[in-house]
């Protein structure tokens, strides 16, 4: 490979990691405790190396604070998870409204892959008087392996 083929790949390399709306936390992490993402944000989950990422809410129809309504509601948001050698493989995990992380009853989970994915809480829970901003969202998150 001549010397400027070699340049022009270092560049694109470079470029196409840049480019990348996901911001990574690398922290030690471990599966089965929880941990928080904000939309756009992953985490490395040791010791399999296991990617965990927030990519968006997809819905948020819990029951605002402040209303009174005949249905709790529920949000769903798009995870992803990406572990050496397999594709990224997309998840949507649910929860029920007026549900938080004491909640340990009314957890949904998901299970992919050899991993059991649960949506603990979502933040900030709709209010009456707020106007949802999905890009600011908060997602606690616990992961198990099965």
């Amino acid at each position: 490979m001549s010397r400027v083929a070699y340049l022009l790949l270092v560049v694109a390399f470079f470029c196409a990691s840049s480019c990348r709306e996901n911001e990574v936390i690398y922290d030690d992490s471990f599966f089965n405790e929880s941990f928080q993402l904000k939309v756009g944000q992953s985490k490395i989950l040791r010791p399999d190396n296991l990617e965990v990422g927030f990519q968006s809410v997809a819905d948020d129809s819990r029951c605002p604070t402040g209303v009174i309504c005949i249905w709790e509601g529920r949000a769903q948001i798009r995870l992803w998870l990406l572990k050496l050698r397999i594709d990224s493989i997309f998840v949507n995990s649910q929860i029920r409204g007026y549900v938080s992380q004491a909640d340990t009853c009314c957890h949904q989970s998901r299970d992919t892959v050899g991993y059991r994915i649960t949506l603990l809480q979502l933040d900030p829970y709709p209010h009456i008087d707020s106007v949802r901003q999905f890009s600011k969202y908060v997602a606690s998150l616990k992961v198990t392996k099965l």
